[in-house]
């Protein structure tokens, strides 16, 4: 239900507060005032990184993924943006279809899927 509620947040453009953001890392990191400082710091910078890309199918996938985790979002975006321009640039075969259908907009795992088809494919000698 968590999961939802903040989704649903996100996507309606009401995000963490920095009040939130400062106790969501104080429940993470106790009383390490230097962890806590850490923390507050790198999600206030990437949730300043995340919040132009409200519009974007990647952000909304990784933020199904990784909630108000603001480094976690920016990281898996980043991640699953390489990954797509590289498996844009991977010719147009059934292993690409396959694996597309397979993963949807997940871009890491579609590239995942093709490299490891396309090596089982050469292993078997095909």
């Amino acid at each position: 239900m968590r999961k939802i509620f903040t989704l649903t947040f996100l996507l309606f453009g009401t995000q963490l507060s920095a009040d939130a953001i400062m106790q969501q890392c104080k429940d993470k990191w106790g009383n390490d005032y230097r962890m806590i400082k850490y923390c507050v710091d790198h999600q206030r910078s990437a949730k300043r990184k995340v919040s132009s890309l409200k519009k974007d199918e990647i952000y909304h996938h990784c933020v199904g993924k990784w909630n108000d985790d603001y480094r976690m979002v920016d990281y898996c975006a980043k991640q699953q943006r390489t990954a797509k321009s590289i498996v844009l640039s991977y010719r147009n075969d059934d292993i690409k279809q396959m694996c597309a259908r397979k993963w949807g907009k997940d871009y890491v795992m579609v590239k995942y899927c093709i490299d490891s088809q396309r090596k089982a494919k050469r292993a078997l000698g095909m």
